[in-house]
């Protein structure tokens, strides 16, 4: 099983600066890590929201229910919580998430699927999950698959 622990993100004075984008818009990671603190209660509740939320989707899931999803994922990107963010991906149950809950949670955590030790694992997963419902896999996930 992979490390819980996102990868480290290069510093200091020689380092290039990482920028993601996300669903609010670009944002330097480092700047995000390098907050000083622990993730408090309030993390956590956030690391809560957005598993009830994923949960919440259904099949055709309204732009409201999938915007405050996408943003409550930020919360979790802008705390700088990536070890929070990992462990929604870890628990994100491909048996009981829909589709397109999958694919929100894949397609927001994108742009930093590297500082993500889980991410791909879930990606594998998700792929298995949705081909099993006899969807249209490959053009769903299009992007996020390895070439």
């Amino acid at each position: 099983m992979a490390s819980s622990s996102p990868k480290s993100v290069p510093t200091g004075h020689h380092a290039t600066s990482l920028v993601i984008k996300t669903f609010r818009g670009p944002v330097n990671i480092e700047a995000v890590l390098s907050k000083p603190g622990r993730p408090s209660r309030q993390d956590a509740r956030a690391e809560s929201e957005v598993l009830e939320l994923l949960s919440s989707i259904a099949p055709q899931a309204d732009i409201d229910t999938l915007s405050r999803t996408m943003s409550s994922i930020d919360d979790l990107v802008l705390s700088g919580n990536l070890v929070g963010l990992n462990r929604v991906i870890r628990k994100a149950d491909v048996k009981e998430l829909e589709p397109i809950a999958l694919l929100t949670l894949l397609r927001t955590t994108f742009a930093m699927r590297e500082l993500l030790p889980d991410w791909s694992h879930l990606r594998d997963k998700a792929y298995r999950a949705i081909k099993r419902k006899r969807l249209a896999v490959d053009k769903l996930m299009n992007g996020l698959l390895d070439p």
